[in-house]
């Protein structure tokens, strides 16, 4: 099977359900959050280093303890970071799926977005700060980062460049095999579908140019990966460099040691997110609410007419829902686009189901997003 070109399509095929809950029970952390624009050049003029969880961190771990240098850390990186004594600014989380909470238990500010499991956010006691997403506007709840983010990695590198970094400095962000068939930098708190290391590279593992010139093994999907850095950077102007020889070569950041950037000038950085807070977010939630439960009544409403119109020629459609959350919802339209296969009429009855399968399928994402929004408001 070949690796899918836009990772977010693929998640959105995969985890449609959960993401339309997590959308509705984060609904209220995130109008009652301050913008991320109120840390807008935090970083400005600074060298920012973007550290994950692959194993060439461990090599980069007594040098990052010793730099003076900012560090964003992806989320299963921070227990490393933490256990070497790293000072670590911010961390970055957007897991689909509440597993990765269990590295967030000791964190400084974190930044997620509204599509990542609400776990995440409640690990832990440091602020927490929402990026935006590629849905359509939900109640003001789109705040692009340069570009959406697909991989944790992706959004250490958007946020340091929101923060004004002028370097951007890749550590552990390998996206390979270790030359022990090591996936995760030694400490990494595992989530439990994560495998520490393999006895050799599995099935579908690709040999791809690493940093030193060798050809290492990368995961199949390793492409995607490269083209979600190219959009993280969008508009970007400073340097990126990648600091793991042993990693796999990403385009717009060629390699340079670490040791170079550990001298800059300054030091550690506490991230405060000043700001008023959002919105009065129970009215808004209970408006949405009202929204999508008038939208699941219509779509049952378009399920049962398509259901007679495929006998009854003269039967029509009614009109679909409209609005805000099904337009949010709609944007997850692969995970209902997969399930035209599972309905392959012909003639006169393909026109109809055609017609109605949004309709018939949103549901699956509309009950998990009302569920989400109940969870929100308590």
């Amino acid at each position: 099977m070949n690796a899918p070109a836009d990772l977010r399509l693929a998640t959105a095929a995969r985890y449609g359900p959960e993401l339309a809950f997590n959308l509705g029970a984060n609904l209220r952390a995130r109008l009652a959050a301050p913008g991320l624009s109120c840390l807008q050049g935090a970083l400005a003029g600074r060298t920012v280093v973007c550290a994950g969880a692959g194993p060439s961190l461990d090599e980069a771990l007594p040098l990052l303890r010793e730099a003076n240098l900012p560090v964003i850390a992806c989320d299963m990186a921070l227990p490393c970071l933490r256990a070497a004594g790293v000072h670590v600014t911010a961390v970055v989380s957007l897991d689909v799926i509440a597993a990765k909470a269990a590295c967030l238990s000791s964190r400084p500010l974190l930044v997620t977005t509204p599509l990542a499991h609400p776990a995440l956010r409640r690990a832990g006691a440091g602020p927490v700060l929402f990026a935006g997403t590629a849905l359509p506007p939900l109640a003001g709840l789109a705040e692009p980062i340069l570009g959406e983010p697909e991989k944790v990695a992706h959004l250490a590198v958007a946020l340091a460049c929101r923060l004004g970094a002028a370097r951007i400095v890749l550590a552990g962000v390998a996206f390979a095999l270790g030359p022990d068939v090591r996936a995760y930098a030694r400490g990494a708190v595992l989530a439990p579908q994560h495998v520490a290391r393999y006895e050799a590279p599995p099935p579908g593992f690709v040999r791809v140019l690493a940093n030193s010139g060798e050809r290492i093994w990368s995961w199949p999907n390793m492409p995607a990966y490269a083209a979600g850095f190219a959009r993280a950077l969008a508009g970007f102007t400073g340097q990126a460099v990648n600091s793991s020889s042993r990693g796999a070569v990403i385009p717009g950041f060629p390699y340079q040691p670490l040791e170079v950037f550990c001298q800059a000038v300054g030091g550690p950085v506490h991230l405060v997110a000043r700001g008023g807070a959002g919105c009065d977010a129970r009215p808004v939630l209970e408006e949405l609410q009202a929204q999508a439960q008038a939208a699941l009544a219509a779509c049952r409403s378009v399920a049962t007419a398509a259901e007679v119109a495929r006998h009854d020629p003269r039967a029509a459609l009614p009109a679909p829902p409209q609005g805000p959350v099904v337009a949010a919802l709609r944007a997850l339209q692969p995970q209902i686009e997969q399930h035209a296969a599972d309905l392959p009429p012909t003639g006169r009855e393909a026109a109809i189901v055609a017609r109605a399968l949004p309709w018939v399928a949103l549901p699956r994402l509309l009950e998990p997003f009302l569920r989400g929004l109940e969870e929100a408001l308590g």
